[in-house]
């Protein structure tokens, strides 16, 4: 039901372009900073703090120096359902180190499995149980460094990337992709 990791500070990618999972995804900053853009807005966490990242959500990161716990859970929907925005899902949040009982909930669950070699039974219960207290209010929320993106223009950098993932064997042309996402070409360099 999980794929659990830890990312040492030496880890040979520590930069990873705007991407997306077709399931949630938490991380917790062990040391150092993470540098993370959720859905375009960026967010500096620390020591302690924990991004929790739904379905579909853009992402991208720098965690030079830094050594993260990364928590995969299995999607609870279908993959084509869980990377639209409509499907109606936890939204992505950062929460910081030591602040209200889901933060304190998703640390020692890391701390277990950072310790275990095995499954530990009922750990996707324990996370959705911190998670919707962490939706509820029950954190001290990071503020994002930037100001959020419209849904919509979310919708069309997806679409965009997927674009140009299907076709990375071909040559894909300004023209193609202005089109895929139904913008006129000037609009699409601008915003793109």
């Amino acid at each position: 039901p999980y794929l659990y990791l830890r990312q040492k500070r030496d880890f040979p990618i520590p930069r990873r372009q705007i991407h997306w999972h077709l399931c949630p995804e938490l991380i917790r900053v062990v040391s150092g900073n993470l540098l993370a853009a959720a859905d375009c807005q960026e967010f500096l966490l620390g020591p302690g703090d924990i991004l929790y990242l739904p379905p579909g959500t853009l992402f991208s990161y720098q965690a030079e120096g830094a050594e993260l716990d990364r928590l995969l859970l299995a999607p609870p929907v279908m993959a084509d359902a869980a990377v639209r925005p409509e499907a109606g899902r936890f939204p992505f949040f950062c929460i910081e180190a030591d602040r209200g009982e889901a933060a304190r909930q998703l640390d020692r669950l890391f701390e277990e499995l950072s310790s275990l070699d095995r499954l530990i039974e009922g750990v996707v219960s324990r996370v959705r149980q911190a998670l919707m207290l962490a939706a509820g209010g029950g954190c001290g929320l990071i503020p994002s460094r930037s100001a959020p993106m419209s849904p919509r223009r979310i919708a069309h950098l997806r679409e965009a990337l997927e674009a140009i993932e299907s076709q990375s064997a071909d040559r894909v042309t300004l023209p193609q992709l202005a089109e895929t996402v139904g913008l006129s070409e000037k609009y699409f360099c601008r915003f793109f």
